[in-house]
């Protein structure tokens, strides 16, 4: 508790800091500025080393990925040709005061590999006029990429960006990009071990990755690895039908944003017992091509 003096005094010296600068953007967060004339928004670039440990992963293990564990992960046939070099990792950060139209995205991180590390831009809307320059040099982003990827991103980024592009009279190319949704991969293989299939969680139980703060800046790359160490198949060999004698009800594995996409096998080296997480990968071949109904289209696992 203060006295009415001394909280006057402490806002006197809040003011008195804020004048001086202390809590300016680039003094807190170094960046720069991106755009020309009055249409700028803050740009924070970092570059990790191929070898930056998430957890048990380095990121660099997503380069290994194959595309026919990814499509199989995903039970899209639409990411056979899925390529790590070439994919953009999306995650957005909103203000939200509303929901529709209402809701902005203040904060938008796009990860991508470059020749020897992972490039993780983070766009920073300072305030509201600085969303058309920031979309813009999204939209550039995102013009190469061969595939779209994030976390829960089919049901809220990808919708809520599609929605901020449209306001801003910007052509969104995002639905005209494969899209790999790695929540849904995650609870096919793993959701019935963890139960909570919240990114933090997946991160903590099967990446052993434990998050300092809100958030986690390079999160999206180090799923990918291990879905492929969980879809069953070893490296070249695309993913067949196993007999199990009995899928058990509490079943474990399971990774996190991008290091997710790796082998049994791989589990094995990080030192993980993936029995239950190989008997589910097992129940996913079988169901494979088939519908809820029997019929052909997606796995029914």
């Amino acid at each position: 508790l203060m006295t009415g003096a001394q909280w006057q005094q402490a806002r006197t010296e809040l003011d008195e800091d804020r004048q001086r600068g202390r809590y300016d953007l680039d003094v807190l967060v170094p960046g720069e500025e991106v755009g020309e004339g009055d249409s700028k928004f803050w740009l924070v670039r970092r570059d990790y080393p191929l070898e930056f440990m998430q957890g048990k992963l380095p990121l660099g293990a997503a380069l290994a990925s194959a595309s026919e564990h990814i499509a199989f992960s995903a039970c899209d046939p639409d990411l056979a040709d899925f390529d790590p070099r070439t994919a953009a990792f999306v995650d957005t950060e909103t203000i939200g005061l509303a929901g529709g139209t209402g809701t902005v995205a203040f904060l938008v991180g796009v990860g991508y590999f470059i020749e020897d590390a992972f490039r993780l831009d983070q766009l920073f809307m300072r305030d509201f006029d600085e969303e058309e320059p920031l979309l813009q040099f999204l939209a550039e982003r995102l013009k190469d990429a061969t595939t779209v990827v994030g976390y829960n991103s089919k049901s809220f980024d990808l919708p809520l960006l599609r929605t901020r592009f449209i306001q801003n009279r910007i052509p969104f190319r995002g639905d005209d990009t494969p899209h790999y949704d790695l929540v849904h991969a995650v609870r096919r293989l793993w959701k019935r071990r963890l139960q909570d299939c919240s990114l933090g969680n997946v991160e903590r139980e099967v990446l052993g990755f434990e998050r300092v703060g809100e958030g986690a800046e390079t999160r999206g790359v180090v799923v990918v690895p291990a879905l492929r160490e969980t879809s069953g198949a070893r490296d070249g060999e695309v993913p067949q039908h196993r007999e199990v004698p009995e899928v058990r009800h509490e079943v474990r594995g399971r990774r996190e944003d991008l290091g997710i996409l790796r082998t049994p096998v791989a589990l094995r080296e990080v030192g993980e017992v993936v029995t239950d997480d190989e008997e589910r990968a097992a129940r996913c071949h079988g169901g494979r091509g088939r519908t809820e109904h029997g019929g052909p289209g997606r796995c029914r696992c």
